[in-house]
C-alpha cells in the first residue's frame, strides 16, 4: 500500500482538489484511469454528493507516490 498525493479535476475543467490517499498498486499509470482511486480521491475531496455527481465526469491530472505504507 502507497499514500499518494492526487490531483482531481471534474472534465469540464469547473472543479480541482488536491488530495492525499491510500493505493493499493505501483502502477502510476493504471491508477490515475482506475474509477476506485477516482471514487476514493473524490470521497476525501469535501466536495458534496451533487458536486460530484457521477465518477465518470473526473479525471486523475498528477498522482504522486509519496510514501510507502505497512511493511
Amino acid at each position: 500500500m502507497w499514500m499518494a498525493h492526487v490531483t482531481v479535476v471534474r472534465r469540464d475543467g469547473t472543479l480541482r482538489k488536491e488530495v492525499d490517499i491510500v493505493v493499493g498498486s505501483q502502477e502510476v499509470e493504471d491508477l490515475k484511469r482506475s474509477p476506485t482511486v477516482i471514487r476514493r480521491a473524490l470521497k476525501y475531496s469535501s466536495f458534496s454528493s451533487k458536486q460530484i455527481s457521477d465518477p465518470a465526469l473526473w479525471r486523475i491530472t498528477h498522482l504522486i507516490i509519496v510514501k510507502k505504507l505497512g511493511l
